[in-house]
């Protein structure tokens, strides 16, 4: 993390787009802890993060492959959680131009 916060790619203003894909391990992280850090470090970002909990990379990918809608969709904006909904991997994807993207698995 503290790689992306001192980078130059990100220096300055420039938002942070970095969305998380994985499980409950995900959801903890991000909603608990990730955006203190980049607002710490005085670096806007938004987070989103595609999530199903208990789920493996395997069963991502089937969902993924599937363009299931098994997967919860957050997003933190201006740290503001916006409530998840059930989501496609795909439309995540595309919901922002993501200047990172993480995979979590079990």
């Amino acid at each position: 993390m503290l790689l992306i916060l001192t980078s130059p790619a990100f220096a300055g203003n420039k938002v942070i787009k970095l969305l998380a894909i994985g499980n409950s391990f995900t959801v903890d992280a991000c909603s608990q802890d990730l955006y203190g850090f980049f607002e710490a470090a005085g670096q806007p970002v938004i987070i989103g993060y595609v999530t199903k909990g208990g789920s493996c990379f395997e069963q991502h990918i089937r969902w993924a492959k599937s363009d299931s809608t098994a997967f919860v969709y957050n997003k933190i904006v201006e740290g503001h959680n916006k409530a998840g909904k059930g989501a496609t991997l795909s439309q995540a994807l595309k919901d922002e131009p993501w200047d990172i993207v993480t995979f979590q698995q079990q």
